[in-house]
């Protein structure tokens, strides 16, 4: 997710690249290219990848269906940090899915100009987290899973420029909203042995923002 500032910063820039190329999108598609294959470029260190396939249906209409993936690890050691009461620090996320889409272009002929776009976010996602403690605070450890499936709507405004070679640039912003089923599991041991285990299911929604900055090949 991006910030509200980051949003409207890239929505400025897509805009006045709108008004720049005007010259290269109120023309037929160089080539008569129908389709576009793209992968996402991460903004962040918890950007999820994404490969997009895109078909024109006609001058002003196109469908897709992008394939997302999303990897993050974290490891800290503290060492001999009192005031942190930890020894280390381990946390894994994973997310993976579909986001079916279709492009509704405002100018120029797709697959290039501004567009608008509603799309789908369907997928499944797992985390961990495990700090290990210590005398201060009694634990041996603690340990967290979460685990959940998700469906979303959301949609998005962008640009996408096609250069004659068939180079592809797209750029754009989303907003969507999210609905999460979610299972977790609490694991703790302190440090005579004793484990406790506590389990708890979820059902929630979430907002989302989705920075979009996509490179490929049109033909």
């Amino acid at each position: 997710m991006v910030s509200i500032q980051k949003l409207g910063l890239l929505l400025s820039l897509v805009s006045t690249s709108v008004f720049a190329q005007e010259g290269l999108t109120t023309g037929p598609v160089p080539g008569a290219r129908r389709n576009v294959l793209t992968v996402s470029v991460p903004v962040s260190a918890q950007s999820r990848v994404e490969l997009n396939g895109e078909h024109v249906l006609s001058d002003r209409v196109s469908v897709g269906l992008g394939v997302f993936v999303s990897l993050y690890k974290y490891h800290r050691q503290y060492d001999n940090v009192p005031v942190d009461e930890l020894g280390e620090q381990n946390a894994r996320y994973f997310q993976a899915g579909l986001a079916p889409a279709m492009r509704f272009y405002l100018t120029g002929t797709a697959p290039q100009g501004l567009w608008v776009s509603p799309r789908l976010d369907v997928g499944y996602g797992r985390d961990s987290n495990k700090t290990v403690g210590s005398a201060a605070v009694n634990q041996a450890f603690n340990e967290n899973h979460y685990e959940s499936w998700f469906l979303g709507g959301a949609g998005a405004l962008g640009y996408s420029m096609v250069l004659e070679s068939g180079f592809t640039v797209q750029a754009g912003v989303g907003l969507g909203a999210r609905r999460e089923f979610s299972s977790a599991e609490y694991r703790s041991q302190d440090l005579q042995g004793r484990t406790s285990i506590h389990k708890s299911e979820d059902k929630s929604w979430a907002l989302t923002q989705q920075l979009l900055l996509n490179l490929g090949w049109a033909f």
